[in-house]
């Protein structure tokens, strides 16, 4: 199950929701990878492996869905965005 979403109504700044989730798991990403940041600016998608996974690989499945929460998930974006005057 997914965690339920939390909005909040007071989001101002000037970039986009996503962007700024990135930007405040950066530094944990980057520890947690065991890569340095030259070796991280130079991945491509080609250094991947994309793959179906199963549902009864229970590991893989909640650490997948572990990832769409910390980085993916709209659940918590705000609702309202400022007016534009």
């Amino acid at each position: 199950m997914l965690r339920p979403a939390i909005f909040k109504k007071d989001y101002r700044k000037k970039h986009a929701w996503q962007y700024d989730i990135r930007l405040k798991n950066l530094k944990d990403d980057i520890k947690t990878s065991g890569l340095t940041e030259k070796e991280l600016s130079n991945l491509k998608v080609s250094d991947f492996d994309f793959d179906y996974v199963p549902a009864d690989f229970k590991t893989k499945c909640n650490e997948i869905k572990n990832f769409i929460e910390r980085h993916e998930w709209l659940g918590s974006m705000p609702l309202e965005f400022p007016k534009k005057n």
